[in-house]
């Protein structure tokens, strides 16, 4: 098996969140084609490093996503299955909308 090269990754922090995150976010989906595969990384990567440790999370039942929002992770958010806005434009109750029914708990770079 022939590993692609590794994404370059700056030795300076970037500004932007955006830009941290996408480049994290590219670093979690070369970690998933080249498992097992070392690459040099920055300092400042490492504020990622649970976020790219849950990109490598096998997939999750709905249930086991339901699960997850008892207990915050760090790496993972809390999202609404049906959202916010579009079920107070239905005219949901609050308690439908926030309710366990309607949170998961997945992957921040999976969203």
């Amino acid at each position: 098996m022939r590993l692609e090269p590794p994404p370059i990754i700056p030795q300076q922090r970037p500004a932007s969140t955006k830009e941290r995150n996408d480049i994290a976010r590219e670093v979690a989906q070369w970690l998933v084609r080249n498992r097992g595969s070392a690459i040099e990384r920055s300092k400042w990567l490492e504020e990622s490093e649970a976020s790219i440790d849950a990109y490598l999370d096998p997939p999750r039942t709905l249930e086991e996503l339901r699960k997850g929002t008892s207990e915050p992770k760090e790496g993972y958010d809390i999202h609404h299955i049906v959202e916010k806005t579009p079920a107070r434009n239905d005219e949901l109750p609050e308690h439908m909308i926030n309710g366990s029914d309607n949170l998961v708990r997945i992957p921040r770079y999976k969203h």
